[in-house]
């Protein structure tokens, strides 16, 4: 991935070469940043050419001034840093939209994620674009709504502001601190989060890996999401091992820290029961368990794949998918399509005691209700950190070196909390990260309900 070459984002601010090293030459100065004060000694000359010598360095800044470019599309920059980065208007205004409307987490690239962006072209691949705004050192967090803008700004206008009181014995200044403290996501950890979405992705569509994993059980889940057929609990089960086998044998091996565990303890991950856990939670996030979670997607998953891969000539001919979308109706409206429901997939077939069926359900519930914002939006990046997290868990696992895994995943849950810090309120964050953490035994808990009582 691009946001690996983390000296695109140290060289993030494109200028064109100047002729500084004839200046050095004539001069027997030192450019180098390594050694500024040299430089300034150097053109210490005698008093009649101090001023001519100043002129020169002072017409070198003019020139740097004039032919800053943007990190993203060349184009003519801004004079300054815009949300952390060296950009143009258009790039700028560009991002600033893309994270107000949180759309960002939707853009999907269709050359590989290796677009060129430039001037003339800058529009054509969003994800492209908004990746090279991040490499450019343009951060999320430093983008306000509206509602934040004018918290901000209002609160420093008011006249109610803290006042700094003394203490009569001691002395002492004492400041009362804003309530809601405001965490940055860090550009480094901003490339961590994105880095996971690409490496989760990587595998490309999981209904075209369903269909090269199982046609049968693929036709009949897509017939199922348009209203042809009926949904078969075999097919389902066949896309949940589908769904472990390209994320054992794809996805976590592009995680380096793995590499660091013993060939035995990463074929606990990949390969033990106990992996299942992880992809259940995963699964979890296709199903419908009513009107009261309508909102938790824009679409259904399934038609949405459905159309990108019935707009790609090279997919349809590979897997000979034109007599299948030619009975589809691809012009049905997303929200008229049909997701797997609870009943569809598992209260006909969980036989035993009606406690445990009911507790089942509850954790279900939880998990389908945790990845929403607060303002009841799915987040595809809570889902991928809870995924890896649960993946990481030493407790699921027998394990050589359990503290080597625990260090994995506490990289993880570190992202995940410092995440929704920077993105919900302070209250509704700490919440959040509590029903994560709780999640992790209860995601456990409806896996083994879900594998003891079958019919």
């Amino acid at each position: 991935s691009d946001f690996n070459t983390m000296s695109d984002i140290s060289g993030s601010n494109k200028i064109n070469e100047i002729k500084v090293e004839d200046f050095s030459t004539k001069h027997g100065t030192n450019t180098s940043h390594e050694k500024p004060n040299e430089f300034q000694n150097d053109i210490k000359l005698s008093n009649a050419q101090n001023g001519h010598q100043r002129g020169k360095v002072k017409g070198v800044n003019k020139m740097k001034d004039k032919i800053w470019l943007c990190s993203v599309c060349d184009a003519p920059a801004l004079k300054y840093s815009s949300y952390g980065g060296k950009v143009c208007s258009s790039c700028r205004a560009f991002f600033r939209r893309s994270v107000q409307s949180g759309y960002h987490a939707l853009f999907e690239c269709k050359l590989d994620n290796m677009c060129k962006i430039e001037q003339d072209v800058r529009k054509k691949c969003q994800f492209c674009r908004f990746k090279s705004c991040v490499r450019a050192g343009m951060r999320i967090t430093l983008v306000m709504s509206d509602q934040e803008r004018n918290s901000k700004f209002n609160k420093f206008r008011r006249t109610n502001r803290t006042i700094i009181k003394e203490e009569t014995e001691s002395k002492q200044v004492s400041i009362t601190l804003p309530s809601n403290l405001y965490f940055a996501f860090s550009s480094e950890e901003q490339i961590d989060l994105y880095n996971i979405n690409i490496k989760m992705a990587s595998t490309g569509s999981w209904v075209q890996n369903l269909l090269i994993f199982d046609r049968e059980a693929a036709v009949n889940l897509i017939d199922y999401t348009y209203g042809i057929a009926d949904l078969k609990k075999a097919s389902w089960d066949t896309f949940k091992r589908s769904m472990s086998y390209n994320f054992g044998k794809y996805i976590l091996p592009r995680f380096s820290e793995i590499s660091e565990l013993s060939s035995h303890d990463i074929g606990q991950i990949m390969n033990s029961n106990s992996s299942g856990i992880a992809q259940c939670f995963r699964s979890c996030q296709l199903l419908w368990m009513g009107s009261e979670l309508a909102k938790r997607h824009p679409h259904c998953f399934v038609a949405s794949h459905i159309v990108k891969i019935s707009k790609d000539p090279d997919t349809m001919d590979s897997l000979a998918l034109h007599d299948l979308v030619s009975r589809l109706d691809l012009s049905k409206d997303m929200a008229d399509t049909q997701m797997p429901t609870y009943e569809n997939v598992y209260q006909q077939t969980l036989v035993g005691d009606k406690h445990m069926m009911e507790k089942h359900r509850e954790i279900v519930n939880k998990i389908l209700r945790w990845p929403r914002d607060d303002n009841n939006k799915f987040d595809c990046w809570m889902v991928g950190l809870m995924t890896l997290i649960l993946a990481f868990h030493s407790e699921f696992y027998t394990l050589i070196d359990k503290e080597k895994l625990e260090k994995i995943q506490l990289k993880y849950i570190t992202i995940l909390q410092r995440y929704l810090r920077s993105k919900l309120k302070p209250e509704s964050a700490n919440t959040k990260f509590l029903d994560a953490m709780q999640l992790i035994d209860q995601t456990r808990e409806a896996w083994q309900i879900s594998g003891a009582n079958l019919v």
